[in-house]
């Protein structure tokens, strides 16, 4: 269960408690001005001095001029509170393994920051300079009418107490709309993103349409819920619009069944100055001041959830002395998952050691926990060992990352500033991607497309090899790099690893190509999350009789 959210509220309201301060002062400014300007008009109807008229026109100004700076300093602090929320969330977010939040799909996380960040602010934003504009003339105003009339407060405070009450349950309904406004849009953000990162695979199998008829169906739904929500908007704004109507027939209802004697036209045209156009915004802005509060809250619990979310980190002894001999060492490797009521074994009693310039190829079945074994050694998944050191890595997915921009940006993450051309040729060579016509300025300025869209499945497995060959680390760990190129393409990348082999570079790498054993120092089988060989290419062809059958 996820705690209340004391840190984001603090965030919001606590942070530079100065502005928000004087903010609160500019908004008791606006209010009392604009309460007693009809104070001084009262007394400039019955003495007809012009300086009651100037001192009424002086306080108006006031009045608007701090309701107008209440509004700037509340957006610029909702800007600055936007910024906070979005680097706390992009922090927790950066350091969760992928283990920690598979439980959260993509769309889900982007919304956060297009529709849950923005609303969440709305308490600086919006709401708090609408709770301190409307609660401070609808505080004030029974308080002005018993000094000024001797209007019963009681009488005054139960109207506002009837408003408060009817508005209260219309801005609960409406916020009930926003919510599902919001969770609707996260999911069909979600089907939206899987179906652009998937839709070659969609259309190769035939299932587009069922697909995007999961988006129609996500989209109805939300159409629904918006026209459900504009409605019951609308009803609150025909509600709050004809409310000053309401309350002047109320207080001309009082004062002619009350015993109050002596009241002029002057103290008629204050009342309903006061009723009419003084309570006039802070009536209307009160159905949505309470919807945006809850739409706020709801907000901020999402974000909540995302950020209560627990990095399932790796467990091991953290001081053992690492062995300068390995540059991967791993002693009873282990890895479970809590699947209801049992507990799943991943990866049982793994010990495994690589050494500088050594070359080992991870093989085994389908499913037998190669991918999963390297993710743990980048310490992307909660595992348990006895004892774990692993000097700097790299690490070639199954599924390479390429983002929308040049060659040489996809390389170097630099973003168009300068950057070295001779070294991105090189790492494109060793990796064999160079094998086009285009000369090596022509190559680094090539545009991609988003995720590689105009690169085949071997373009984008190659470059980002040659990341990894750019800016190259100790122990190099490929998932299956030759997957999708052809035999020669293959045998040269062999070249380019065997090279680096030489300035003593380790790789662990996976395969289903027993075409590339034969140039590995020591071959490991996995099989159901557990080793059960580890030896050479002789040693294993021996054995191959054995591990064919399985």
């Amino acid at each position: 269960m996820n705690k209340f959210p004391y840190q984001l509220i603090r965030t919001v309201f606590l942070n530079r408690p100065g502005y928000k301060a004087f903010i609160i002062a500019l908004a008791i400014v606006a209010g009392l001005c604009g309460l007693f300007t009809p104070y001084y008009q009262r007394f400039f109807l019955e003495s007809h001095q012009v300086t009651d008229l100037i001192k009424a026109a002086i306080l108006m100004l006031i009045s608007l001029m701090a309701y107008q700076l209440t509004m700037y300093f509340s957006q610029k602090e909702a800007v600055l509170a936007q910024k906070s929320l979005a680097t706390q969330l992009y922090q927790h977010i950066l350091h969760l393994s992928s283990f920690s939040k598979m439980s959260k799909a993509t769309g889900e996380l982007v919304s956060q920051y297009t529709t849950d960040i923005p609303s969440a602010t709305m308490w600086l934003e919006q709401t708090l300079p609408y709770f301190l504009t409307t609660a401070l003339p609808l505080i004030f105003t029974p308080i002005f009418l018993k000094i000024t009339y001797g209007v019963n407060i009681g009488y005054s405070f139960f109207c506002i107490f009837i408003l408060v009450i009817l508005n209260l349950l219309m801005a609960r309904r409406q916020s009930v709309y926003f919510y599902h406004f919001k969770k609707l849009a996260a999911e069909r953000m979600t089907l939206v993103n899987e179906w652009i990162q998937n839709i070659k695979s969609l259309r190769t199998l035939g299932w587009i349409v069922p697909f995007e008829k999961n988006i129609f169906v996500k989209r109805v739904l939300e159409t629904d819920n918006r026209v459900a929500m504009v409605t019951n908007g609308q009803t609150m704004n025909s509600f709050s619009s004809s409310i000053t109507f309401w309350l002047n027939v109320l207080i001309i209802f009082y004062f002619m069944s009350s015993s109050i004697e002596g009241l002029k036209k002057e103290d008629i045209l204050v009342l309903i100055w006061v009723v009419g156009v003084f309570l006039s915004r802070p009536l209307r802005q009160l159905p949505w001041l309470l919807t945006m509060f809850f739409d706020a809250l709801t907000s901020i619990k999402r974000m909540n959830q995302i950020l209560s979310i627990k990095n399932q980190d790796p467990v091991y002894p953290q001081n053992s002395p690492a062995n300068t001999d390995y540059v991967l060492n791993i002693q009873n490797l282990n890895l479970d998952l809590q699947v209801g009521n049992q507990k799943k074994h991943l990866l049982n009693k793994i010990n495994l050691s690589l050494k500088p310039s050594e070359i080992v190829a991870l093989i085994g079945p389908v499913g037998s926990g190669k991918s999963l074994l390297l993710k743990s050694i980048i310490q992307e998944t909660p595992f348990t060992a006895d004892h774990f050191s692993a000097g700097p890595a790299v690490y070639l997915p199954q599924d390479p990352f390429i983002f929308s921009s040049c060659i040489h940006n996809n390389l170097t993450f630099t973003y168009n500033e300068t950057y070295d051309a001779a070294k991105c040729m090189a790492a494109l060579r060793l990796a064999h991607f160079d094998e086009t016509q285009k000369t090596g300025s022509e190559l680094l300025e090539t545009l991609i497309g988003e995720r590689g869209v105009n690169l085949s499945g071997g373009q984008k497995q190659r470059l980002h090899l040659a990341r990894l060959f750019y800016n190259p680390k100790d122990l190099f760990l490929l998932d299956d790099p030759f997957s999708a190129v052809d035999i020669k393409t293959e045998q040269a990348i062999i070249e380019s690893i065997q090279m680096l082999q030489t300035q003593r570079y380790a790789f662990l790498i996976t395969t289903q190509r027993h075409s590339f054993l034969k140039y590995a120092d020591r071959i490991i089988y996995l099989d159901q999350g557990s080793i059960v060989f580890d030896g050479t290419y002789p040693q294993f062809l021996e054995k191959s009789d054995q591990f064919n059958a399985k």
